[in-house]
């Protein structure tokens, strides 16, 4: 063997300096080959085959949840005559109670001729969503309540709460998270002018602040505005003339 070595290197040390240079290349490409995973073979921990997914154009991500309110999976909507764009009756499991959304008021779906209090908000609704008058400021309410119908009905939700009763009735404040859009409900009724920025807010699902949402919320009514969504499309008439 050490004879084969010799004579492999040659006689000169200029021979034996490039065969001994030439004999350490080969054993690392050798070395490199014994410890390279074969093709199709088993991966690494923490390496993904190919590298990282790459984000599929029109795909929005979704979104990470992590609070302390209680989250409700495969709630579904109830129909029931008392329903509204904001406030509903759903169902979780054998249960089924009365919901009233975070952050977001949307107009009444009908005008009392016998309590004074409910004209009297049906107006600061129609006042604060562009001066409206009380007849358009119900109509978009009647579309609100479709809207959130249309929305929920015949698929499965998730709802998250504090459990904690509106003004200490028999309605509970939440938020509802439909799954197929990655919205929640109060974005969307914002985004399309049927709901004003009102009511009880909180820290959302996802730990943004109360603040923070607010912002968000804010700026969806600002482009329903721009767009002319909703409430922010109608023509603006005296509310007067629906309460003679």
């Amino acid at each position: 063997m050490l004879r084969f070595l010799i004579e492999f290197l040659g006689n000169t040390p200029a021979e034996r300096a490039k065969r001994a240079l030439l004999l350490v290349v080969l054993l690392a490409v050798l070395g490199a080959m014994r410890f390279a995973p074969e093709s199709g073979g088993p991966v690494p921990d923490g390496v993904m085959p190919g590298g990282p997914p790459e984000d599929t154009p029109g795909m929005a991500k979704e979104r990470e949840f992590s609070s302390e309110l209680k989250q409700l999976n495969g709630v579904f909507y109830v129909n029931d005559r008392g329903n509204d764009g904001d406030s509903f009756f759903v169902r979780h499991g054998g249960e089924t109670f009365n919901l009233r959304l975070y952050f977001v008021d949307c107009p009444e779906s009908y005008l009392s001729d016998r309590y004074q209090s409910q004209r009297e908000r049906v107006a600061d609704q129609a006042r604060e969503m562009g001066g409206l008058s009380l007849d358009q400021a119900v109509a978009l309410g009647e579309r609100a309540k479709a809207f959130t119908t249309n929305a929920l009905k015949g698929r499965p939700f998730s709802v998250y709460t504090h459990w904690e009763q509106v003004y200490g009735g028999d309605r509970y404040y939440g938020f509802v998270y439909l799954p197929d859009r990655q919205q929640f409900l109060c974005e969307l009724l914002v985004e399309s002018g049927l709901a004003r920025i009102h009511t009880k807010g909180v820290d959302t699902p996802e730990g943004k602040s109360l603040a923070a949402f607010t912002a968000h919320l804010e700026e969806l009514e600002a482009q329903a505005r721009k767009q002319k969504k909703g409430a922010w499309g109608l023509p603006k008439m005296s509310s007067q003339s629906s309460s003679q």
